[in-house]
């Protein structure tokens, strides 16, 4: 996520290599150790460890954060429909740039809120049905079903905005 009137905002994607030398703005590895160890290791790959100067436990604060301009950061393409006004979503080029999302839910769950929020996942998954059928499956290291079940998605591409 980049604040809008960076100088790299204009572009269609970048490379992580790029990013050396930015402020960064991150969740912290206790919070989502998947999301920050892609992140490190997509910076030492490039060559560089990443300056972060901000650390913040809700994802959508990172974008709000980034369009006040207090930094950059790299974040799952889901995020890229909450760009806000002065945020932009730019996708990297880079291999490796992608992290596995999943979803816990109750399968049994149908409520209209539950079923809002899997069509709405439908863009990084393979859909809401499949999740479904997917989780109905799913089972514990014995055998159990397991009462809520986790799903996993399909990879989530171009993380910086």
């Amino acid at each position: 996520m980049l604040p809008a009137d960076h100088a790299l905002a204009g572009k269609q994607s970048l490379s992580v290599a790029e990013l050396a030398g930015q402020s960064f703005i991150l969740h912290p590895r206790e919070r989502g150790p998947g999301l920050y160890d892609t992140i490190m290791g997509l910076c030492a790959a490039a060559g560089f460890r990443p300056n972060v100067d901000i650390e913040v436990h809700q994802l959508p604060t990172i974008v709000s954060l980034a369009a006040t301009g207090l930094g950059i950061s790299i974040v799952p393409e889901a995020l890229s429909n909450a760009a806000m006004e002065g945020a932009r979503f730019v996708p990297l080029r880079d291999a490796g740039a992608e992290v596995t999302l999943a979803v816990a839910f109750r399968s049994r769950d149908d409520r209209p809120v539950m079923r809002h929020f899997l069509t709405g996942l439908g863009p990084y998954t393979a859909g809401e049905r499949d999740l479904i059928d997917r989780a109905k499956s799913t089972r514990s290291f014995d055998g159990r079903p397991l009462s809520a079940e986790m799903a996993p998605s399909r990879k989530s591409r171009g993380l910086p905005s």
